[in-house]
């Protein structure tokens, strides 16, 4: 029953939702109702449209939608964010999940394989993050037909992100017609 799911209606975008922690966040949050975009690298891409195949057709009350992503690469993101968009008409979430880890020992740690790590784990993050909460308030701005005044966007950035700071208004302004380019 609609009234007793967690996230009916709410959507989801999930990085790394191919596996691990990431593939049971997918499938709680479908199972709560919500209406989910995953995304993996693209070494991922059977592997993700059998999830997706399989959570459209379980029975649960929320959606699953794949889509290929370098949660490194900023066009990517910008894809993935209005590829939810267009989708489901909105975010209300972002869980940035994608990430590794280190298996062997600190000895046998190239530098390049570390600097690949710390790209992933905090690159991904802050593009996702960023793009995320831009995208988020321009649709309480658009959807409010709100006047784009600098004390505005401080305000709802604020609210929607818990950091309260001035807000570059021109990235807000680029914003409003986000293009995939580089």
């Amino acid at each position: 029953m609609a009234g007793q799911l967690r996230y009916p209606g709410k959507v989801v975008i999930v990085t790394g939702g191919t596996s691990g922690i990431g593939l049971v966040i997918v499938r709680e949050f479908v199972r709560q109702g919500a209406n989910v975009v995953f995304c993996s690298e693209p070494s991922q891409v059977e592997v993700g449209e059998a999830i997706q195949r399989e959570l459209q057709n379980c029975g649960c009350p929320g959606d699953a939608y794949f889509q290929v992503c370098d949660v490194c690469n900023e066009t990517d993101i910008k894809r993935l964010i209005l590829v939810t968009v267009e989708r489901y008409g909105c975010l209300d979430c972002l869980v940035n999940n994608a990430g590794d880890a280190y298996a062997e020992k600190i000895d046998d740690v190239t530098a390049q394989e570390f600097r690949r790590v710390l790209k992933l784990n905090t690159l991904s993050v802050l593009l996702a993050s960023k793009i995320g909460a831009l995208k988020v308030i321009m649709a309480v701005v658009l959807t409010e037909k709100l006047p784009l005044r600098q004390e505005k966007i401080d305000r709802l950035w604020c609210e929607k992100s818990g950091y309260c700071q001035h807000f570059d208004f021109t990235c807000i302004e680029s914003l409003v017609d986000m293009r995939c380019t580089d």
